[in-house]
């Protein structure tokens, strides 16, 4: 099942604290946290814009501070990029990944030969549009409520999935190289949510870059389509395998958005991306 690991209207709602212990992580080691679940019945977000668990999971950082894998099979595994969950793939826990194939590298020509060899008339091929993304606003992505970053409603607009309104938070402390991370589950409980958002705040720019090459890695050598988009003018990276998995990095953090397999019966990519536009532009709106 896929994970994600972040506009604040909350109706009543019920707060249940409590500490779970020999919880894993995707590299398999197992840690005590403190989990905050709140459930709120036809929240309605901050409509500031139009606008994720399915088979992916989101990956996060190791107890070694290392990047941590993504699981995308299993419901709970950290992005974001993509972590208790990753942030990017089921999260959670991502950063942008350069689009298009690398160009191979060439050995250097001696003067003598180059010299005598023909010149090529081949053209180059064209290479798909760059993201063009503005500067780094400076925020902590952490302090935004799950309720103010998506509801029904969106998901509904992005995906033509109706869900039940009902949204729960998980909030995870710091492990390796991430500060923190939280997860929203949409449209259920753990386990039964039909999507994830992570969010995961990370020490520095690279080290979300790094979460999120390793989320991106980790999908496609487990059979995962892997694909690029632009959310809010940044690329992302989409990973589609039992179910959607989008993975944007922002600076420092990662915004990892997944859906359940079978959830999205159209284009998975497009849905998620939709829903990672509106939950970015949410975030950065809300976000102290």
């Amino acid at each position: 099942m896929r994970t994600a690991a972040s506009v604040r209207v909350l109706a009543p709602a019920v707060v249940v604290g409590l500490v779970l212990t020999g919880c894993s992580n995707s590299n398999g080691s197992r840690t005590t946290m403190t989990v905050t679940q709140t459930f709120t019945s036809g929240a309605a977000a901050n409509q500031s814009g139009g606008v994720t668990v399915g088979g992916a999971g989101q990956s996060g950082p190791g107890a070694s501070g290392q990047p941590q894998q993504s699981g995308s099979g299993a419901a709970g595994s950290g992005q974001s990029a993509g972590s208790g969950q990753p942030a990017g793939s089921g999260q959670a826990s991502g950063s942008a990944k350069p689009s298009g194939s690398a160009a191979a590298s060439s050995a250097p020509v001696s003067s003598a030969a180059s010299s005598k060899a023909p010149t090529s008339s081949a053209k180059p091929s064209s290479s798909a549009p760059s993201a063009t993304a503005g500067p780094v606003k400076k925020v902590n992505p952490l302090t935004v409520d799950c309720a103010a970053i998506l509801n029904q409603n969106d998901i509904k607009k992005a995906t033509g999935v109706t869900i039940p309104s009902s949204v729960a938070a998980v909030r995870f402390g710091a492990e390796g190289n991430s500060t923190g991370s939280n997860r929203c589950l949409y449209g259920g409980g753990e386990g039964k949510q039909k999507f994830s958002v992570r969010i995961t705040k990370y020490k520095n720019e690279k080290a979300a870059a790094d979460q999120v090459k390793v989320n991106v890695a980790t999908e496609k050598t487990a059979g995962a389509q892997t694909s690029t988009s632009t959310v809010q003018g940044r690329q992302a990276q989409v990973m589609l395998r039992d179910g959607g998995l989008i993975n944007v990095q922002y600076g420092d953090w990662v915004l990892a958005i997944a859906s359940q397999k079978g959830v999205v019966k159209g284009d998975q990519a497009k849905a998620l991306t939709a829903l990672a536009d509106v939950a970015l532009s949410r975030v950065l709106k809300n976000a102290s």
